[in-house]
C-alpha cells in the first residue's frame, strides 16, 4: 500500500472481463505500472553509452552527380573567360553586353557537352561486375520484353507467349 499498489475485490464488470474475483490496482499518481515507461527513440546524433551508430555512406553516383553539378559553372566561367580573351571583337552592329552574353552561352554549351561525356563515362556499367540482360539494357528505347525474356531463359523459366510483361516480370523475380 505504501507504493500505491493494492489487491482489491473486482467489480462486476472486471469479473466479467477478466474472470477474476480480485485484481491488482494502482492508486492515482503511482509509479508502479505493468507496462514499461515510454522510452525516447534512439537519436543517431546523440547515441549515448554503448551504442555504435554508423551512418550509411552516400551513394557514389549521387556524390559524382553533385560534384559535376558544382563543377559545370566553374568550367563555364573558365571557358567564357578564355573565349572572351581569344575571341574576335564584337561586330559593330551588336551591343558589347549582348556579345558577352552570347560568348557565355557558347561557353556554357561547350562545358555542358564536356560534362555529358564525363557523366556518360561514369555511368557506363562495369564490365567486371556480374551483369545480366536486365542490367545491360540501359537504353530506354530497348524492348523491355526481350530483356525479360532473355533473363527468364537464362534462369530456365519456360515462357508462355500469352504472358504479359507484368506476369513475365513476376515469374522472373519469383525465380530469383
Amino acid at each position: 500500500m505504501e507504493f500505491g499498489v493494492c489487491y482489491r475485490e473486482a467489480t462486476i464488470h472486471e469479473q466479467g472481463r477478466y474472470g477474476r474475483k480480485h485484481v491488482w490496482d494502482w492508486q492515482e499518481g503511482c509509479l508502479w505500472r505493468p507496462e514499461r515507461y515510454k522510452v525516447a527513440a534512439f537519436d543517431p546524433l546523440n547515441p549515448g553509452q554503448g551504442k555504435n551508430y554508423q551512418a550509411s555512406p552516400p551513394s557514389q553516383s549521387a556524390s559524382n552527380s553533385a560534384l559535376l553539378e558544382a563543377l559545370i559553372p566553374a568550367v563555364a566561367a573558365a571557358v567564357a573567360k578564355s573565349m572572351h580573351g581569344n575571341s574576335p571583337a564584337a561586330p559593330a552592329n551588336i551591343d558589347p553586353k549582348d556579345w558577352d552574353a552570347f560568348l557565355q552561352f557558347k561557353a556554357w554549351q561547350k562545358s555542358a557537352e564536356a560534362s555529358k561525356e564525363v557523366v556518360a563515362a561514369l555511368n557506363e556499367p562495369d564490365p567486371t561486375a556480374g551483369t545480366n540482360a536486365l542490367t545491360t539494357s540501359l537504353d530506354p528505347d530497348d524492348d523491355d520484353r526481350s530483356a525479360w525474356e532473355a533473363e527468364a531463359e537464362r534462369k530456365g523459366i519456360q515462357v508462355d507467349k500469352r504472358w504479359g510483361l507484368k506476369r513475365l516480370k513476376a515469374e522472373v523475380e519469383k525465380a530469383a
